[in-house]
């Protein structure tokens, strides 16, 4: 997880907020490092993203990863989302699924907004730093959530150190427009065959039994 969190703090850097983290949207490489992926839904800020001025109000995303803040249909700072949709991932990839699951899309929102989150599994036993850094990422109160900077330095990531440098990224209208490509129709149909199997094992493993 360690690179999905240096991930978002270069995005957020960048003044850009992801808002659809979730495993299906980490990438291995050859190296073994995550990549992060799918920013059909992200979102650009003016500035740093956390002002006043760039609270978001529409929902996007994957219901299981959305924050109580999203849910509530209210104004909300997207970067602040992106770590609790970090934080259910790493939930779903300690325990094997998403701490909140219903059978209808209301009910799961009604979870998220007013649930408690089972911490008692075995494996939170067993790892106190765990569970504690899970807490760390899932507080429910936006405003007492952690920046990904602040999330970098967490001890249970062993990078404590100084605040990660970038330098800030200017993107050209050339760029811009050669970012956009065509897909033929043989390649969407292969797209549209592998989404569809991973959503059916997806569900299979967000569904309540």
């Amino acid at each position: 997880m360690i690179d999905s969190f240096k991930a978002l703090s270069y995005l957020h850097f960048q003044d850009i907020a992801h808002r659809d983290i979730k495993p299906g949207n980490m990438l291995l490489d050859k190296h073994g490092t995550v990549k992060v992926t799918d920013f059909g839904v992200s979102q650009m800020f003016e500035n740093d993203g956390c002002r006043e001025e760039d609270l978001v109000g529409n929902t996007a995303g994957t219901p299981h990863f959305m924050s109580p803040e999203m849910v509530q249909k209210g104004k909300f700072h997207a970067k602040k989302h992106d770590i609790w949709s970090a934080g259910i991932t790493l939930y779903m990839m300690s325990v094997g699924h998403p701490p909140f699951r219903a059978k209808s899309i209301p009910a799961l929102f009604d979870q998220i907004e007013k649930g408690e989150i089972d911490y008692n599994h075995k494996i939170f036993d067993e790892n106190a730093d765990l569970k504690e850094f899970v807490q760390f990422l899932l507080q429910k109160n936006p405003d007492e959530r952690p920046t990904a900077d602040e999330v970098l330095l967490h001890p249970y990531l062993g990078t404590t150190t100084k605040k990660p440098e970038y330098e800030k990224i200017e993107i050209t209208a050339e760029e811009e427009n050669r970012s956009i490509t065509q897909a033929n129709f043989d390649q969407m149909l292969h797209i549209k065959h592998y989404a569809h199997m991973a959503k059916v094992r997806v569900q299979q493993r967000l569904t309540p039994r």
